[in-house]
């Protein structure tokens, strides 16, 4: 099965028709990554470019998301990994925060019917320190989709008040914590301990509407580190933001980096 959106529905009102096809979405000779983190910037400024309040530009953001969820499962990408919000964005104006908290609750409670969690197997994965700083109403949100999303043929998970450093500290300390480790402290009895630890290596970065690195991601989950795992991951900036990123524009990556993986001789 693949989902195909339809094209010109409102906020969070995005119906998908379920098609049977014999044939892959990609060529044959494609390679596909394994793990796609997305980071998607460019809400704001895709908002005030057409005279919207921000608000408006992270609905239509979390509009997005589902369509690349389904572009990726066309795709068949076993790991898909979006960061919808930083440590550092919590500093945001208050207006603007109450906002986004209600795009998620909006947006997780969608999720928990969405028919692809079953149709594709999709586990709903949720990482970072949402239960410390989220409302109860939008945590409740969450947790059903969480509920509803636990099968574990693809991986849709979603960094959500997240922080690279927050998390190494954590699991520097729970590693400590833990009666049976032994000195000398290790990445691999860290990477346990870790909030991504069931995520494997990342294969692909994409950043919209942006040019710059991801500030606060942890590369060591995002396998950066050239002594920590086997392979670097690749990454793509444009300049498309976010509400405007395409499934087309998504797919041309996901072409472009079997490219560079046959390249490299993976």
């Amino acid at each position: 099965f693949y989902m195909r959106f339809c094209a010109g529905l409102d906020f969070l009102e995005i119906r998908c028709i379920i098609e049977t096809s014999s044939e892959p979405f990609h060529t044959e000779d494609s390679m596909i990554p394994n793990h796609v983190v997305i980071i998607p910037d460019g809400n704001r400024r895709w908002a005030q470019q057409i005279g919207k309040p921000a608000y408006y530009g992270h609905e239509r953001g979390a509009e997005n998301i589902e369509i690349i969820a389904n572009a990726a499962l066309k795709w068949n990408i076993p790991y898909l990994t979006i960061w919808g919000l930083s440590m550092k964005n919590l500093a945001r104006p208050e207006q603007e925060l109450a906002a986004l908290f209600r795009i998620f609750e909006i947006y997780f409670r969608k999720l928990a019917a969405w028919p692809a969690l079953e149709h594709h197997r999709v586990r709903v994965n949720v990482v970072g320190k949402w239960r410390d700083v989220f409302p109860t109403t939008t945590i409740d949100a969450i947790e059903k989709a969480v509920d509803h999303g636990k099968r574990a043929e693809h991986w849709l998970t979603f960094l959500l008040a997240y922080d690279g450093g927050n998390e190494l500290e954590n699991a520097a300390t729970a590693t400590k914590n833990d009666r049976e480790w032994q000195y000398p402290l290790s990445m691999d009895n860290m990477r346990v301990n870790s909030w991504t630890r069931d995520l494997p290596p990342v294969d692909h970065f994409i950043r919209t509407g942006e040019s710059r690195a991801a500030d606060g991601w942890n590369h060591w989950s995002g396998n950066l580190l050239p002594f920590l795992w086997n392979r670097d991951p690749h990454s793509k900036a444009t300049r498309t933001l976010w509400p405007s990123f395409s499934p087309d524009e998504f797919g041309g990556i996901i072409r472009e980096f079997g490219t560079l993986e046959q390249r490299h001789g993976r």
